[in-house]
């Protein structure tokens, strides 16, 4: 009884002593994150690439800093209950990868969250920029909980041709048909297939900032068919209360999106005239700002060029700072603080992270980040 007895003491007393060390590195961990309440102390909307925390708090949220958490999964997104992290659903703009004019960019098109058939990425087709941008707009309208039906109809876009996100999940063999192959990848898809939304933005308990769309279309549309698409996206989700922002192409087309600028425009015939007029419409667009700069340009100079294809400083200005594949230094992600300082931009969002995201303060990237966002050294 005795030896047992002494069992159970040395056992509970290794315990407590686990417990204590655990606590004591769980608490220097800690101290090298980042918060919620320094997100609170830069008077920056800082965007991520990231799920939405459950609630406020949550100890092992490896996300911070964050705002705004961006991501395509609405359905679960919506759901949180935090009310320091807002949402933005990250909808992908679809180009007309089959038009005959559109010589540079024959990808076919992302929603998500992805889905594969026969073990491809399924993605959709489209034969025109009309139906391309309806399939856009149907998407958005379903997800602010309109009827898209006249947007598609107009295109000529048959009801049965648009199915719900959920029905896509459920069978992507079934609709995803097409083997097609574009340079060394391939992939399984679908012709003029509109996907609308996982969710509706209102259905849930989140606190909803809009939606991000990713305007990278590379189709070769001239700026003016793509300016009066923006207006009509923009009016439709300000009707609804919400906030519209644009991720387009590099202005310049540097780095990973060299061969084509602005909006959607071969660098051949590239033009950004429209910028200054976009920036003034949606509620937010960023400009990137990564590595290696284009040729002529330091990585300083290339954001004054960018800046002033904007037509200079802009309200919805948001900086993209990319933090991993491109190789940003902690020099870089100083000027992009001066940037930030000299030209009064409020949004800054971070893309993308490879590597593991750790919420770690201390780590290159974490430097990075501190630095761009005016944050105390760790």
């Amino acid at each position: 009884m005795a030896a047992i007895t002494g069992s159970h003491a040395m056992h509970r007393l290794l315990t407590i002593l686990i417990l204590l060390v655990t606590s004591v590195f769980g608490q220097a961990r800690a101290a090298d994150l980042f918060t919620e309440e320094m997100v609170a102390s830069t008077g920056l909307q800082v965007w991520r690439l990231a799920p939405m925390p459950a609630e406020d708090g949550i100890q092992n949220y490896i996300h911070h800093p964050v705002s705004i958490a961006y991501n395509t999964d609405s359905a679960r997104s919506i759901q949180s209950r935090s009310k320091h992290v807002q949402y933005a659903w990250l909808q992908w703009a679809n180009r007309c990868d089959l038009c005959a004019s559109n010589t540079f960019n024959h990808n076919p098109n992302s929603f998500g969250p992805v889905l594969y058939a026969k073990g491809l990425q399924a993605r959709t087709s489209y034969t025109s920029y009309e139906r391309a941008d309806a399939a856009t707009m149907a998407a958005l309208l379903s997800a602010l909980g309109e009827d898209w039906r006249g947007v598609t109809r107009a295109a000529g876009i048959p009801d049965e041709h648009v199915i719900s996100y959920a029905a896509a999940a459920a069978d992507p063999e079934r609709y995803f048909t097409n083997f097609h192959v574009v340079g060394k990848r391939s992939f399984m898809t679908a012709t003029d297939l509109v996907v609308l939304a996982p969710a509706v933005l209102s259905s849930g308990t989140a606190r909803v900032w809009g939606i991000l769309c990713d305007c990278e279309f590379a189709d070769m549309r001239p700026a003016s068919l793509l300016t009066p698409f923006m207006v009509k996206m923009a009016e439709a989700v300000h009707a609804r209360g919400y906030k519209l922002a644009l991720a387009p192409n590099d202005p310049l087309g540097s780095g990973m999106t060299g061969g084509y600028c602005g909006v959607g425009v071969g660098t051949r015939n590239c033009d950004v005239t429209n910028l200054p007029e976009i920036a003034s419409i949606v509620d937010g667009i960023t400009m990137v700002a990564n590595v290696p700069p284009p040729k002529g340009h330091t990585f300083r100079s290339s954001l004054d060029a960018r800046l002033a294809l904007f037509g200079g400083p802009k309200k919805s200005l948001m900086l993209q700072f990319v933090l991993g594949i491109d190789k940003t230094t902690l020099d870089n992600a100083r000027e992009a603080h001066d940037f930030i300082k000299r030209n009064g931009i409020r949004d800054v969002l971070f893309s993308p992270v490879y590597d593991r995201a750790t919420g770690e303060r201390c780590s290159h990237t974490g430097q990075k980040i501190g630095i761009v966002l005016g944050l105390p050294p760790c």
